[in-house]
């Protein structure tokens, strides 16, 4: 049987603009849950019409449904969100304090290893002190065994000496720049308030830092050097004598001293409480050689990274024997850095100086001991140093007499016909301490005295410094000396 199509009918209008509204409606655009209602309607003249009706409340109230399922997803979704950002945070909080507490427990564990072997130690410690008391023999062999070591004459190891000087050095140049860093803006405090006085006078004037605190070679016990220079004008002739008498004035001046009668004329101060130094005032002039030498020294520095901590170790020994002062007959800082450097550079030259060696500094302090307390001969020979760089032609050519030969004779590179160590009349007593010091180094002391445990058949030594044994050795010398001499 054959089915016809029916074909969805179209009902027009006569009335043109109804039949821009004309709406064909096919079947499969039919929706059960939004159906569309088609009436047929007739106007005043008699013209049908097609109204097409849906049902806009249920409409809206569908959508309005849908959308209140879709907030309350949405809100579902932020708060699951919400709560797996906060299980996140509390996992990670709880992993952090699991981990806290497995480095406590790991610790814990650590303390109670350590202290189970030194129970087991002191438990065997105490089996051995047993064992010994009943034992009698065992404990005369022990006995046997410390009483060599102690009385022992077989020479000490240099290799166990060079590698602890190289340790002892650089440990106590830590040491000395910890202290000084503390310093610093103290000095900087120092150096204001002397400009300000002589800005007073002449601002065309400027105080500069020269010496041990500007070159870095400074111990806790330097004196601040400093030298006025004038940026424009000349120089005024009785400018240090103006500024003496406009320090003496000043509250944190604790005392003073003004020097004349020099090739390079000097106030001393003594600060007060509020800074604790010792400050030496100088002008700049044609013999100042001060801030030159500041540029020489840090040459050396740079070139040489052996020679400040031996610098710093060397000095400390001519301060602990009161030899460290050229006024009263000891050797300068600027003379005992030509005296080291002069060693290096001659090991340079002859090529025993190897700077790729490990403990480099050690051998060279040990070295510069040896050297110029028991080998150098100061009736035969100078000390000589040449500054870094191109050696000029006139380099060998040394012209200032020589007054006396007992007396120790150190050039100045910057200065040919100055010596140095003019006023070092000690220099004996200088030669003295290097010797003292090597000796002490090399017979570092390792006698039963400094044994402190001697069970289980072993003799364990406690940790002493050799750096600190040769400073309080020269002490001890020049504490006898000012005894006998009823100093």
């Amino acid at each position: 049987m054959n089915t016809i199509e029916e074909k969805p009918r179209i009902y027009h209008s006569n009335n043109k603009k109804e039949q821009q509204n004309q709406v064909t409606i096919p079947i499969e655009f039919q929706n059960q849950s939004f159906p569309t209602y088609l009436s047929l309607s007739d106007d005043n003249n008699n013209n049908l019409y097609i109204n097409i009706n849906q049902n806009h409340e249920e409409i809206l109230d569908e959508i309005t449904k849908i959308n209140k399922l879709l907030e309350e997803k949405n809100t579902t979704i932020k708060n699951f969100q919400n709560s797996i950002d906060n299980n996140k945070k509390e996992t990670n909080q709880i992993n952090q304090k699991i981990s806290k507490i497995e480095k406590e427990l790991l610790s814990e564990k650590k303390n109670v290893d350590s202290q189970k072997i030194k129970i087991n130690e002191l438990n065997s410690s105490i089996s051995e002190i047993n064992s010994y008391i009943n034992n009698p023999k065992k404990e005369k062999n022990l006995e046997s065994n410390y009483l060599k070591l102690k009385f022992s004459n077989v020479p000490y190891s240099e290799k166990y000496v060079i590698e602890s000087l190289q340790k002892d050095l650089t440990d106590y140049q830590l040491y000395i720049e910890e202290i000084i860093s503390h310093k610093k803006p103290i000095i900087t405090e120092i150096l204001t308030e002397l400009q300000n006085c002589v800005n007073e006078i002449n601002p065309n004037y400027k105080v500069n830092l020269y010496g041990s605190y500007c070159t870095g070679l400074c111990l806790p016990w330097s004196d601040i050097d400093t030298v006025i220079s004038y940026s424009q004008g000349h120089y005024e002739e009785f400018f240090l004598s103006k500024l003496y008498i406009k320090l003496t004035t000043k509250n944190w001046v604790k005392s003073h001293l003004f020097i004349e009668n020099t090739n390079v004329p000097i106030i001393k101060l003594v600060s007060n409480d509020k800074f604790n130094f010792h400050i030496d005032i100088s002008i700049q002039n044609d013999s100042h050689f001060g801030l030159k030498t500041v540029e020489l020294i840090k040459s050396y520095l740079d070139n040489y990274i052996v020679l400040k901590p031996i610098i710093l170790a060397l000095k400390t020994l001519l301060n602990n024997s009161n030899l460290n002062n050229p006024y009263t007959g000891g050797l300068s800082s600027y003379g005992l850095i030509l005296m080291v450097v002069s060693f290096i550079q001659s090991q340079i030259d002859s090529k025993k100086y190897d700077n790729n060696s490990p403990n480099i500094l050690g051998e060279t302090f040990l070295n510069v001991l040896g050297h110029y307390g028991i080998f150098f001969d100061y009736n035969k020979f100078i000390i000589i140093s040449y500054p870094i760089g191109p050696i000029q032609e006139d380099d060998n050519e040394i012209e200032f007499p020589f007054n006396n030969t007992n007396e120790l004779i150190i050039v100045d590179p910057l200065n040919k016909q100055n010596n140095v160590a003019k006023s070092t009349f000690h220099f004996m007593n200088i030669k003295m301490v290097f010797m003292i010091a090597y000796m002490v180094a090399k017979e570092d002391c390792e006698c039963g005295c400094h044994y402190h445990n001697i069970f289980n058949n072993k003799i364990l030594s406690t940790e002493h410094c050799i750096l600190k044994r040769i400073f309080y050795s020269v002490k001890r010398f020049e504490e006898s000396n000012n005894i006998f001499y009823n100093k």
